[in-house]
């Protein structure tokens, strides 16, 4: 993994953690703000996940 995916890797893992950390307190934000979180949440595990199974191709890719 290079430099460049390592930094968004973890903005990504950070990003999530704010998020789940506010979704934890829900009574700190409006109802609209949980909703939004919680959709943003839903999207940045979505794309961890994309993240993952890349680099699990990548590295079968090279096993080859």
């Amino acid at each position: 993994m290079d430099s460049g995916s390592e930094g968004q890797a973890r903005n990504l893992k950070n990003h999530i953690a704010e998020l789940e950390s506010r979704l934890a307190h829900p009574h700190h934000w409006t109802e609209g703000e949980n909703k939004q979180n919680a959709e943003k949440l839903r999207q940045l595990i979505f794309e961890r996940q994309r993240l993952i199974s890349i680099q699990h191709d990548d590295l079968n890719d090279f096993d080859r």
